[in-house]
């Protein structure tokens, strides 16, 4: 909250993207998602845990507060499936519920979705790579670069994924 509530006068969008479920206070979350400004959410670290050594999928107890503050989300199809089945929600109702306005959903190889809260889905392929040396990290280049041209450009959402599936490859 200390590091989080000065910054708010100076933006006008916040990005959380925790690696695990401890890594943003339940209070910094709210905090944004009263704040009035847009929150972007990687919604990863509250869907994981540590077991033996490995990541494991597991739902954390901030995942339902750092959705309530989020407008727009990114999740790829497991995390998005592990959502939805919890809440035992189809995805328009789980962004109806949760007011999310979209939610962007990471394939890998087979591209990318975004389905708005009004109910429209859009499917994007990915770009192919010759040779991809590493994915890590492709479909967090997808999400911001999503943002950039949709948020701040104001590049409808067709166009938008086009400009960011040409950045992560």
């Amino acid at each position: 909250v200390g590091q989080v509530k000065p910054l708010l006068s100076e933006v006008r969008h916040v990005h959380a993207g925790p690696l695990h479920p401890d890594d943003i206070e339940p209070q910094a979350m709210a905090l944004m998602g009263e704040s009035k400004k847009l929150v972007s959410l990687d919604v990863q670290g509250y869907l994981r845990r540590m077991e033996n050594d490995r990541i494991v999928p597991n739902l954390s107890a901030g995942l339902e507060g750092a959705l309530r503050s989020a407008h727009i989300i990114k999740a790829d199809e497991e995390e998005l499936t592990l959502m939805l089945d919890h809440f035992r929600l189809s995805l328009p109702g789980f962004l109806q519920r949760f007011r999310i306005d979209e939610a962007v959903i990471t394939r890998g190889s087979r591209g990318a979705s975004v389905w708005t809260r009004a109910g429209e889905g859009y499917h994007f392929g990915a770009e192919t790579v010759r040779r991809p040396v590493s994915t890590v990290g492709a479909g967090d280049v997808f999400f911001a670069a999503y943002l950039v041209a949709h948020v701040y450009r104001r590049i409808d959402v067709d166009m938008a994924a086009m400009f960011a599936a040409g950045l992560a490859a």
